[in-house]
């Protein structure tokens, strides 16, 4: 991190969130946030399609929490989806089967957030 930078890690796992606070030294400025992902991967076609027609989720700008669109996590704290983010790298959910916790409000929220 640079000077005055904050680094947010977004999990949807509790382990994971506990391991990435006793891995992290005490002078970090990182925060970790464990975050519901609603929609399974094996429904991402049927998300995206309708998301894609939803007018809400279209050129997303502003305040992300007010947009409407369910793509967006709202289960993440206000500080996190009120920050604008200079680089934000989407690694989670896996996503590694049908059942599995998909990506898609992950990526629709950072894109939300950086544009």
């Amino acid at each position: 991190s640079g000077q005055g930078a904050t680094t947010a890690s977004v999990t949807d796992s509790t382990e994971d969130a506990r391991g990435v606070l006793v891995g992290r030294g005490p002078s970090s400025s990182a925060d970790v946030h464990v975050s519901r992902y609603p929609n399974p991967a094996g429904k991402a076609w049927a998300v995206l399609r309708r998301a894609r027609s939803s007018p809400v989720c279209q050129h997303p700008t502003g305040t992300v929490r007010k947009l409407g669109c369910r793509l967006v996590l709202t289960s993440l704290p206000w500080e996190v989806l009120d920050a604008r983010w200079d680089v934000v790298v989407v690694d989670a959910p896996s996503g590694a089967g049908p059942g599995e916790p998909g990506r898609m409000g992950a990526i629709y929220t950072t894109a939300a957030r950086v544009t």
